[in-house]
């Protein structure tokens, strides 16, 4: 008897703590993976306002130090940091969507289809509703909405790597 506990009541609780750790674990990885599907299609949907503005951005900090901006009323290397970091994000997103869309190409068929329903969705201008993708593709509303949730599970695999192929590994079996 440690501490006034039998052998057995410190086996049952030890039971229950791993038995809620692991409930813990499960729920943080659900959270984990719904972030990274969340964030695909949040950026896709911004895509074309977030594109415009870091077009805008230049990151030379002193350029905008000397003209406007008086340091004591504002920190503008705070400030910049948050644009620069949207620039960056923007500029990745680019460079992963075109290894995507090589990727698409290479396969054909269907994967290159889903691949053009998000462009046609989120990233070119005009950006065109699902019943019109539909009717270009002579598909159905919902398999287009299909196309675009894969498409967008596979997007998130490029731009997060392993840890949302993973994710996309426990949806499948």
């Amino acid at each position: 008897m440690a501490n006034g506990l039998t052998k057995h009541q410190l086996e049952i609780i030890a039971e229950a703590v791993i038995k809620q750790q692991k409930k813990q674990e499960k729920k943080t990885e659900s959270v984990e993976k719904d972030w990274r599907l969340r964030n695909t299609r949040t950026l896709l949907r911004h895509y074309l306002w977030l594109q415009r503005h870091s077009e805008e951005i230049i990151e030379d900090l002193e350029y905008y130090e000397d003209i406007v901006f008086d340091p004591k009323e504002l920190n503008l290397h705070a400030l910049m940091k948050y644009k620069i970091k949207t620039k960056r994000m923007m500029d990745y997103f680019d460079a992963t969507w075109g290894s995507y869309r090589e990727y698409c190409r290479a396969k054909g068929g269907a994967v290159e289809r889903r691949c053009e329903v998000l462009r046609k969705l989120y990233l070119q201008e005009p950006q065109m509703k699902k019943c019109e993708v539909a009717d270009l593709y002579g598909l159905d509303e919902r398999t287009v909405r299909r196309d675009e949730s894969k498409a967008i599970q596979e997007l998130a695999v490029f731009l997060f790597g392993i840890d949302t192929l993973a994710d996309l590994e426990q949806l499948i079996f």
